[in-house]
């Protein structure tokens, strides 16, 4: 007669012991959930960030770039793509190459003639 009640107190505790564990995991998922959505804020706000820099630097470098690529590309934006443009860049740092380097020769014949 004991039996019966032995099982069923065996069974009520296992019961009460899963109960206390669902309610132990389901507490520990809130946690986690809150964690995963502050990181999820943490890690939008850093991207946000990152978006605004690369846009100034973008407008950075728009503003600071040299003046003689600033007219190429203005005076050839309407007939010239990107690719001609960068070859006029070129072709203008080779022409100023050589002028520094004839500069260079006719100051050095003034001095030695």
């Amino acid at each position: 007669m004991l039996y019966p009640f032995l099982v069923l107190g065996v069974l009520v505790l296992g019961l009460a012991s899963s109960i206390g564990g669902i309610i132990h995991l389901s507490k520990q998922n809130a946690l986690l959930k809150e964690r995963v959505l502050h990181a999820l804020d943490q890690v939008q706000e850093q991207n946000r960030q990152i978006k605004e820099l690369e846009l100034n630097t973008k407008d950075y470098l728009e503003k600071h770039r040299p003046s003689n690529t600033k007219t190429i590309q203005q005076r050839y934006s309407q007939t010239k793509t990107a690719k001609e443009l960068h070859t006029c860049q070129e072709q203008l740092t080779h022409v100023e190459n050589l002028l520094q380097i004839f500069k260079s020769q006719t100051d050095a014949l003034k001095v030695n003639p």
